[in-house]
């Protein structure tokens, strides 16, 4: 499959960037009429070229007036190769330094340099120049690179421009198609009949229509109504194209240039960047900590303050780990690029990688356990990186995705490596497909197990324990999933039974005191008297004159309910089985021969008030035999049939 690729057209203020587009693509790419009438680019321009191999270059356009740097970011933000464009009368210009450090902070990976207006110079001009671009290219990205001798006005060098794009392009993959999908948008416009379309490259990803999309940092959660790629209607957009997106329901309010369309669920706004931070060694000024800077990710430019660990400041050419926190979230990944200029003044002082996107303040007293797993970001170091990740969350499963996500290390390498480790006994994996630790395991299992002896131990009448109290009481935060396979494994191993009830302990034998069996029979007997009535712990205690103690007697409640002995009503109040099943008939009859139950109706038809009715009522409602409307009670099963036969005969005609 031959991929689309984004190149970026740089370079300083008039030095032929908009003629090398339109000769190469017949598009003029200033079509602002304040463009046209100031013969400059304001807004990044975009025009396609369909090279004689079959590949499609999207070409950026980017402004060269340094009133305008903000915008030839934004149009730099997504592209995979460049052109840098220098004017052969005028030769390296701030604006080509500046356009020159940007690429090289977003992380362009290759290019070329094309030597403008050659049709206005001397040989000797021309070989100046060139050796100007020598020494400017050295160390980045572009050293070595072709530098072509071009003229919009007869056409010279067209040929070896459109020679060395080919090459170009077959080095650039335009971008990750197994990644999730994500756009960042440059563009938003009302179009009739398809209503909000926004615009940008997509950075990876396939994106078809009807797909779900989320836009950040609002949240907004949106789909795809229609896409084109180059004013295109098509059915389906790969990473690399230039797309714009038709959404569904959204106003031009609702999403603006700098926000993200990202898969849902992917990618979530952050406050703070764990950045790997470097300073341009052409800063004309140091960053101090906690200095406010402006940020620019994809196509965002955010105020923020920067914050330095165990220093005071950054000089002209280094390079730390930082935290930069955001006056405003933004949906980012780590290993997305960013760019950083100093407030008031526009060139550019930096940039560098985004380690990770976080809502966790790094403080000096937390670096010890955050730094170490930044630093194996920095250093591309996948397997200490990971170690660290499921170190930081001991409770939480892994999954594969999660894991590329947070490190932005390709899916495959994470995959291999997760594999590998579950082949030498390093993980476990659960049923879900995701990850955990085999030490985590093995600690948790006899953490649960040792927690169920606790329950049972301080409750000797307690058999059975619900899941869910043994996760509460070894960690809330511990994941649902792996509690159920934790328990599983436990019950595979014989170390406990499951069933109805919950979990118990194999073969283990309750000793009830003799006191315990007088409360026990006390109980049974109070409740059997009580009839067609409900009691409480407390009721009981009164009866006997605090002669048993409460707690005490709760607990042999809890404990006679469970072994279904009583049933515990939602006000806490308990009632025999029997007794509830005399209640019901007596509902029943009550409702079949006078239409409907009410509260006044209970002295009558049950023997005792509202106040101790509405409980036994609101229990028959939960199982099913009753259903509640306004004031009366009536059976549910008769209610549901009158319903569906009403629904027959309400059809309505076509």
């Amino acid at each position: 499959m031959i991929r689309t690729v984004t190149i970026g057209i740089a370079g300083h203020v008039d030095h032929g960037k908009t003629s090398l587009v339109r000769r190469l693509t017949g598009v003029d790419t200033d079509r602002m009429p304040e463009e046209k009438r100031r013969g400059l680019t304001i807004e990044p321009g975009v025009a396609p070229l369909r090279l004689t191999s079959g590949r499609v270059l999207s070409l950026v356009d980017v402004p060269g007036h340094k009133d305008y740097l903000r915008n030839a970011v934004r149009g730099l933000a997504a592209v995979q190769g460049a052109v840098l464009v220098v004017a052969a009368d005028d030769g390296v210009m701030p604006q080509t330094r500046d356009h020159l450090d940007i690429l090289q902070l977003l992380g362009a990976r290759t290019g070329m340099v094309v030597l403008s207006k050659a049709d206005r110079v001397d040989e000797e001009t021309l070989e100046y120049a060139r050796l100007e671009i020598e020494d400017l290219t050295e160390g980045t990205f572009l050293e070595g690179c072709p530098i072509v001798v071009f003229s919009a006005q007869d056409g010279r060098g067209t040929p070896r421009i459109l020679k060395e794009l080919e090459r170009l392009a077959s080095r650039l993959d335009g971008g990750d198609m197994a990644r999730p999908s994500r756009i960042w948008i440059d563009r938003v416009r009302s179009v009739a009949g398809h209503g909000t379309v926004v615009s940008g490259t997509l950075h990876c990803g396939v994106l078809r229509e009807n797909d779900p999309l989320a836009i950040l940092p609002a949240g907004r959660l949106t789909r795809v109504r229609s896409l084109e790629v180059h004013h295109r209607k098509v059915k389906r957009a790969q990473a690399g194209q230039r797309v714009g997106v038709a959404l569904h329901h959204v106003t031009t309010k609702e999403v603006g240039p700098g926000m993200l369309l990202a898969q849902p669920g992917t990618v979530e706004a952050a406050p703070y960047l764990n950045v790997d931070l470097g300073m341009l060694r052409n800063a004309t000024h140091k960053l101090f900590h906690q200095q406010r800077i402006r940020v620019h990710v994809g196509t965002a430019c955010v105020q923020g303050r920067v914050h330095l660990l165990h220093r005071t400041c950054l000089e002209p050419g280094e390079q730390a780990i930082a935290q930069i926190r955001l006056e405003e979230a933004v949906g980012c990944l780590a290993e997305d690029r960013f760019v950083v200029s100093f407030l008031g003044d526009s060139a550019i002082a930096g940039g560098g990688r985004i380690l990770e996107p976080t809502r966790e303040k790094l403080r000096p007293a937390k670096a010890g356990r955050m730094l170490p797993y930044l630093h194996c970001l920095q250093r591309g170091d996948l397997e200490g990186a990971l170690e660290h990740l499921f170190a930081r969350s001991p409770y939480t499963p892994l999954s594969t995705t999660q894991a590329t996500v947070a490190m932005g290390f390709r899916r495959e390498v994470v995959s291999q490596v997760l594999q590998r480790w579950c082949q030498d006994g390093r993980l476990v994996v659960l049923e879900d497909g995701r990850y955990v630790r085999k030490r985590d395991h093995g600690n948790l299992r006899r953490k649960f197990l040792d927690t169920m002896v606790d329950i049972l131990s301080s409750n000797p009448l307690k058999e059975w324990v619900s899941g869910e109290e043994l996760r509460a009481r070894v960690h809330m935060k511990l994941d649902p999933e792996w509690t159920r396979h934790l328990l599983t494994d436990l019950c595979r191993r014989g170390l406990m039974d499951d069933g109805e009830g919950g979990y118990r302990m194999p073969q283990r034998k309750r000793n009830w005191t003799p006191h315990q069996k007088e409360i026990r029979n006390a109980i049974l007997t109070f409740a059997r008297r009580a009839g067609l009535s409900s009691f409480a712990a407390g009721t009981f205690c009164d009866h006997h004159r605090g002669r048993f103690h409460p707690s005490e007697v709760q607990r042999i409640l809890d404990h006679l309910a469970a072994q279904k002995h009583l049933v515990r009503l939602q006000d806490g109040r308990y009632i025999t089985r029997e007794a509830l099943a005399a209640v019901e008939q007596r509902v029943r009859s009550w409702i079949q021969a006078k239409g409907a139950l009410r509260l006044s109706d209970c002295p009558q038809a049950l023997g005792y008030g509202r106040t101790r009715a509405v409980a036994v009522l609101e229990h028959l409602d939960a199982m099913g035999v009753t259903i509640r409307l306004d004031d009366r009670r009536l059976l549910a099963k008769d209610h549901a049939e009158a319903f569906w036969r009403k629904a027959g005969t309400d059809s309505v005609s076509p």
